[in-house]
């Protein structure tokens, strides 16, 4: 990659569930802030609930919840802008007490300047699929 041409990476994550609403973020110690040096604007998603916004995912403890159509959350994601290349160590997902959350996502991502999205694929050229491990909160 000529990170002369290239100055920005939008990550995109395609999440996926049976039931529950999707939360991305960590209510887990060594996680905060979970996502650093972005702006508000710079997090963007498929429809979400009001006071769940996007944005609400940088911080551990917040969440962002994908909004559910009568029963259905339709092939629900989150992005992030970083408008500069970064190596992305982890994907921490959670759900709530009550909801089972995100099982599985993929993640794509594009060059700037450019409308076509990548999968993130294995050494062999498959797509990357990541099974979530979730950090359950527990209510005392």
């Amino acid at each position: 990659m000529d990170t002369a041409l290239t100055t920005a990476v939008i990550l995109y994550l395609v999440l996926r569930h049976e039931v529950a609403p999707t939360s991305a973020s960590c209510h887990c110690g060594g996680f905060a802030p979970l996502i650093t040096d972005v702006d508000n604007a710079q997090v963007f998603a498929s429809p979400h609930e009001t006071h769940h916004s996007p944005a609400r995912s940088k911080n551990s403890g917040e969440s962002w919840w994908a909004k559910n159509y009568n029963g259905s959350f339709d092939s629900p994601w989150i992005g992030v802008d970083f408008t500069t290349n970064r190596i992305i160590a982890g994907v921490a997902t959670s759900s709530s007490f009550d909801a089972d959350g995100v099982e599985t996502f993929s993640i794509d991502y594009r060059l700037d300047g450019s409308d076509i999205w990548i999968n993130h694929t294995d050494a062999d050229g498959n797509i990357t699929v990541n099974t979530a491990d979730h950090v359950q909160q527990i209510d005392s």
